[in-house]
Protein backbone atom coordinates (compact mmCIF):
# COMPACT_ATOMS: atom_id res chain seq x y z
CA UNK A 1 0.00 0.00 0.00
CA UNK A 2 2.87 2.37 0.37
CA UNK A 3 3.83 1.98 -3.41
CA UNK A 4 -0.05 3.35 -3.95
CA UNK A 5 0.02 5.44 -1.55
CA UNK A 6 3.38 7.35 -2.42
CA UNK A 7 2.43 7.32 -6.56
CA UNK A 8 -0.85 8.87 -5.75
CA UNK A 9 0.65 11.67 -3.90
CA UNK A 10 3.05 12.27 -5.86
CA UNK A 11 0.51 12.34 -8.93
CA UNK A 12 -1.80 14.22 -7.21
CA UNK A 13 -4.26 11.51 -8.16
CA UNK A 14 -8.11 12.32 -6.83
CA UNK A 15 -9.57 9.90 -3.95
CA UNK A 16 -12.20 9.23 -6.64
CA UNK A 17 -9.98 7.75 -8.90
CA UNK A 18 -7.40 5.61 -6.76
CA UNK A 19 -9.41 2.38 -6.75
CA UNK A 20 -9.85 2.35 -10.63
CA UNK A 21 -5.87 3.00 -10.79
CA UNK A 22 -4.69 0.96 -8.38
CA UNK A 23 -7.00 -2.17 -9.56
CA UNK A 24 -5.24 -1.87 -13.12
CA UNK A 25 -2.13 -3.30 -11.42
CA UNK A 26 -3.53 -6.13 -9.00
CA UNK A 27 -2.48 -9.16 -9.59
CA UNK A 28 -2.50 -12.32 -8.38
CA UNK A 29 -4.38 -13.71 -5.37
CA UNK A 30 -5.06 -10.20 -4.54
CA UNK A 31 -6.90 -9.77 -7.96
CA UNK A 32 -9.09 -12.35 -7.36
CA UNK A 33 -10.34 -10.97 -4.11
CA UNK A 34 -10.65 -7.78 -5.79
CA UNK A 35 -13.05 -9.05 -8.35
CA UNK A 36 -15.06 -10.69 -5.53
CA UNK A 37 -15.08 -7.42 -3.45
CA UNK A 38 -15.96 -5.11 -6.04
CA UNK A 39 -18.73 -8.12 -7.24
CA UNK A 40 -20.20 -7.94 -3.98
CA UNK A 41 -20.50 -4.12 -3.59
CA UNK A 42 -22.90 -4.01 -6.71
CA UNK A 43 -23.54 -0.20 -7.27
CA UNK A 44 -21.84 0.56 -4.32
CA UNK A 45 -19.20 3.51 -4.14
CA UNK A 46 -16.67 3.08 -1.42
CA UNK A 47 -14.25 5.09 -0.74
CA UNK A 48 -10.44 4.49 -1.01
CA UNK A 49 -9.18 4.49 2.18
CA UNK A 50 -12.38 1.71 2.73
CA UNK A 51 -11.16 -0.72 0.58
CA UNK A 52 -7.18 -0.18 2.00
CA UNK A 53 -9.15 -1.72 5.18
CA UNK A 54 -11.02 -4.26 3.80
CA UNK A 55 -7.85 -5.15 1.80
CA UNK A 56 -5.38 -5.26 4.67
CA UNK A 57 -8.04 -7.06 6.74
CA UNK A 58 -7.92 -9.63 4.48
CA UNK A 59 -4.62 -10.45 3.12
CA UNK A 60 -2.41 -9.01 6.73
CA UNK A 61 -5.33 -10.84 9.08
CA UNK A 62 -6.81 -9.59 12.07
CA UNK A 63 -3.74 -9.44 14.70
CA UNK A 64 -2.15 -6.44 16.17
CA UNK A 65 1.60 -6.00 14.39
CA UNK A 66 2.98 -4.76 17.75
CA UNK A 67 2.07 -7.93 19.65
CA UNK A 68 3.03 -10.03 16.65
CA UNK A 69 6.25 -7.52 16.75
CA UNK A 70 6.77 -8.19 20.45
CA UNK A 71 6.44 -11.93 20.05
CA UNK A 72 8.62 -12.59 17.19
CA UNK A 73 11.54 -14.82 17.57
CA UNK A 74 14.03 -15.65 15.78
CA UNK A 75 13.95 -19.78 14.71
CA UNK A 76 16.10 -20.05 11.52
CA UNK A 77 18.64 -17.65 9.92
CA UNK A 78 19.14 -14.08 10.84
CA UNK A 79 18.56 -13.11 7.59
CA UNK A 80 15.45 -14.36 7.94
CA UNK A 81 14.07 -13.29 11.06
CA UNK A 82 15.66 -9.21 9.89
CA UNK A 83 13.09 -9.46 7.05
CA UNK A 84 10.21 -10.62 9.24
CA UNK A 85 11.46 -8.08 11.59
CA UNK A 86 11.63 -5.12 9.52
CA UNK A 87 8.08 -5.86 7.82
CA UNK A 88 6.39 -6.17 11.70
CA UNK A 89 7.93 -3.01 12.64
CA UNK A 90 6.33 -0.79 9.67
CA UNK A 91 3.25 -2.04 10.47
CA UNK A 92 3.40 -1.76 14.11
CA UNK A 93 4.76 1.62 13.48
CA UNK A 94 7.08 1.79 16.62
CA UNK A 95 9.88 3.90 17.19
CA UNK A 96 13.44 3.12 16.50
CA UNK A 97 14.42 2.66 20.61
CA UNK A 98 11.62 0.19 21.38
CA UNK A 99 11.90 -1.66 17.76
CA UNK A 100 15.92 -2.60 18.85
CA UNK A 101 14.33 -3.87 21.95
CA UNK A 102 12.07 -5.92 20.89
CA UNK A 103 14.91 -6.95 18.05
CA UNK A 104 17.23 -7.89 20.82
CA UNK A 105 14.77 -9.81 22.41
CA UNK A 106 14.05 -11.90 19.56
CA UNK A 107 17.25 -12.81 18.69
CA UNK A 108 18.07 -16.60 19.06
CA UNK A 109 21.16 -16.59 21.25
CA UNK A 110 23.45 -20.03 20.41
Amino acid sequence: MYKYNQYFEIEEIKDDNKLKLASYYIDGMASYWHQNFTRSLGDKAISWSEYVEALCSRFRGQKDPLKELMELRQVGNLETYIQNFDILWNRAEVNEKSALVFFIRGLGWR
